[in-house]
């Protein structure tokens, strides 16, 4: 079972090849945690936020 359903990146952006290998990189790194904790999650997504102070923020939402 794969712990990342599927991955998203911005096709339109500068080097957007590597940053879906580097996606992909992350979630085989994490999976052994993910899956000894039953974690599944249906989407890992690259994003460029607009405004540029939240580069390199990180952001997590939970749901309960």
């Amino acid at each position: 079972m794969a712990c990342v359903k599927s991955f998203t990146h911005l096709k339109d952006r500068p080097n957007s090849t590597q940053a879906l290998e580097m996606l992909q990189r992350i979630a085989s790194l994490v999976a052994p945690i993910m899956r000894a904790r039953g974690w599944v999650l249906p989407v890992l997504s690259e994003f460029f936020p607009s405004n540029p102070g939240l580069l390199g923020v990180p952001c997590v939402r939970l749901q309960a």
